[in-house]
């Protein structure tokens, strides 16, 4: 029983990359994520869809998900988060123009969850096949989220992060005793805590202090590798305790 059901992409917006062609006719591919659990690539003109990506931890869910009927509030959140692109055209001219070795230009992109979870996913998108989609390459770069997640590099931890609902930012910094490709890091912030401000019967309470989502963290852009985080802990490169 195949069904031809798209998730919705509700907290978050389409992502156009042009990878070269001409002023007429630019090769290009939209990009989304949607509430199934799911990266999407579609071709910007039939709509139709090249490739999708469900991460491990959103697998679980599937087949609830395809049993269940409509539900109102709405019990559970797939990827829910905005996307950011990092575009690499070392020379300019307009084209993604990777190279064998893996090195040249480089397309990534970078979501968190948001409802969905308190995780952070870079997707390298650089190599495609415009003539024939199943030529594309998409390749998972790397996930940093909370220690307690069994498939977390150490250096890709992040400690009380909550439901990653910070937009990530993409921007070049130098940080001491670390040189990466490019000095090109990702930024997001410490996110989201449902304990204290989703009310189980959704009556207002009294204020509560977040006990997750209390920090800011900067990461290598390219592996992932945590490199610096402000937090409330004793463990954050800079301790702000209020």
């Amino acid at each position: 029983e195949p069904r031809y059901d798209l998730g919705d992409p509700l907290h978050t917006r389409p992502t156009v990359v042009i990878y070269g062609g001409d002023a007429g006719k630019p090769q290009a591919i939209v990009y989304s994520v949607t509430n199934d659990g799911a990266l999407h690539a579609f071709d910007p003109e039939s709509g139709r869809e090249r490739w999708a990506f469900i991460p491990w931890d959103r697998l679980g869910r599937m087949l609830a998900l395809y049993r269940d009927r409509a539900a109102r509030p709405r019990t559970s959140l797939g990827l829910d988060g905005p996307l950011r692109v990092l575009t690499i055209d070392r020379n300019g001219n307009g084209r993604i123009e990777p190279l064998a070795d893996g090195t040249g230009d480089r397309v990534i992109l970078y979501f968190g969850m948001r409802r969905g979870g308190r995780n952070y996913y870079a997707v390298d998108v650089t190599r495609v096949d415009f003539d024939d989609p199943a030529g594309d390459a998409p390749r998972l770069l790397w996930i940093a989220g909370p220690p307690e997640e069994p498939v977390i590099a150490v250096d890709r931890q992040l400690p009380l992060a909550g439901q990653s609902w910070s937009r990530p930012v993409v921007t070049r910094l130098r940080v001491p005793g670390h040189r990466g490709t490019d000095d090109l890091v990702v930024m997001f912030a410490g996110g989201y805590d449902p304990d204290t401000q989703d009310p189980p019967d959704g009556r207002p309470r009294p204020y509560l202090d977040d006990t997750v989502g209390t920090g800011v963290y900067v990461l290598d852009a390219l592996s992932g590798q945590r490199l610096w985080r402000a937090g409330a802990d004793a463990g954050a490169d800079l301790t702000l305790a209020s």
